[in-house]
């Protein structure tokens, strides 16, 4: 699927762009556009065959549910990631019910704001950065004595932005920094390779980590399905 930024892209274009990045980061490949609002991700798993992404925030929903019905559309199979507009309603709207419940936020970061100088260590892990065959930036962090991976975060860079995904460290090792320190490396990544911009979906308890950083909300986005019957 051929995506297009402009140099300051709109929130359709940002979200455009996390989709794309956020697919080929997990291996869903042969996204395609619906007819008019979506993109169609094939992720291929039970309850989940298709995430059907919307691109622009507070699109009429009646209309909407419309859309992904002619493309096919399945109440028990896909999912809907809506992005709300402003003060919009979470609950879920008339069609549609939720697949999960959490509201997320849609971010994005600017790396030349990322400081820049030497990355901060934190003692009794050691950091380090390793390139996939995908072009899948992977930093990581291990415990220091044991050499168990206490943390990881990825970045895609993909049509000149930057993808944040799978941002995760071990329960027996938060509160430490790890995260702050992973992402403070990808963000030099980004800023090394003149990214303009980075994409990220953050849960509701990652969101502040994020806002410490630098990270700027974009808008809430809860996730669907359709129901049977419009009510």
């Amino acid at each position: 699927m051929e995506i297009t930024l402009s140099a300051d892209p709109g929130v359709t274009s940002a979200i455009t762009a996390w989709a794309h990045g956020w697919a080929e980061m997990r291996g869903f490949h042969g996204l395609r556009p619906t007819a008019k609002s979506a993109i169609a991700v094939p992720v291929g798993r039970a309850g989940r065959m298709i995430e059907y992404v919307v691109t622009t925030p507070g699109l009429d929903t009646d209309w909407l549910r419309m859309d992904l019905l002619a493309d096919g559309a399945s109440p028990d199979n896909d999912w809907v990631t809506l992005p709300l507009a402003g003060a919009q309603s979470a609950e879920p709207p008339p069609g549609f019910a939720p697949a999960r419940d959490e509201v997320e936020w849609f971010m994005r970061f600017d790396p030349e704001k990322a400081a820049s100088g030497d990355l901060p260590e934190i003692g009794g892990y050691t950091f380090f950065r390793t390139t996939l065959p995908s072009g899948v930036v992977k930093a990581t962090c291990i415990a220091t004595e044991t050499g168990e991976t206490a943390g990881e975060a990825s970045l895609l860079v993909i049509d000149g932005y930057g993808v944040v995904d799978t941002v995760e460290v071990a329960e027996q090792h938060r509160r430490k920094g790890l995260a702050s320190r992973l992402m403070t490396d990808l963000h030099s990544v980004a800023r090394a390779r003149k990214t303009p911009e980075m994409f990220l979906m953050a849960t509701a308890a990652g969101r502040g980590l994020y806002a410490s950083l630098g990270w700027e909300s974009v808008c809430r986005v809860i996730t669907l399905r359709l129901t049977e019957a419009q009510t």
